[in-house]
């Protein structure tokens, strides 16, 4: 399931290296829940809409974020924290959620493309750790 959010938008230039504070933000609105930690059944995009500046970003019409997990209830405590405490950073609230419908994914064969790259990592043994992207 997946949830897309629309936001206010920035107030200073949003660095680069922005990814950080998505975690953070993302983190802020789970709270304690069992996935910390675990492997990740979830995955988020990076904002959408922006504009490059010298420094960073300009978001100065907003942005488009959407975050999806495999279980319902993950999206509904974000959902009702986001309502919560909107505010993400560098000046940007949450002002819009949209929750995509959900898809039968037993019913056929299904393309699914991701927004943003995947890493995985694999301990294969005490001194071996693999990488996939």
């Amino acid at each position: 399931m997946r949830i897309i959010l629309t936001t206010t938008p920035n107030d200073n230039v949003i660095p680069f290296n922005y990814q950080k504070y998505l975690i953070g933000v993302l983190h802020k609105w789970l709270g304690k829940n069992e996935i910390h930690d675990n492997i990740s059944l979830h995955s988020f995009s990076w904002l959408k809409k922006g504009v490059i500046q010298k420094n960073g970003f300009d978001f100065r019409n907003g942005a488009e974020w959407f975050i999806s997990f495999h279980k319902e209830k993950y999206v509904k405590q974000i959902v009702k924290s986001i309502l919560e405490k909107p505010d993400m950073f560098f000046g940007m609230r949450v002002s819009d959620i949209q929750i995509d419908s959900e898809r039968d994914w037993e019913s056929g064969e299904y393309c699914f493309r991701v927004a943003s790259p995947i890493l995985i990592k694999r301990t294969i043994d005490y001194n071996n750790i693999k990488f996939y992207t």
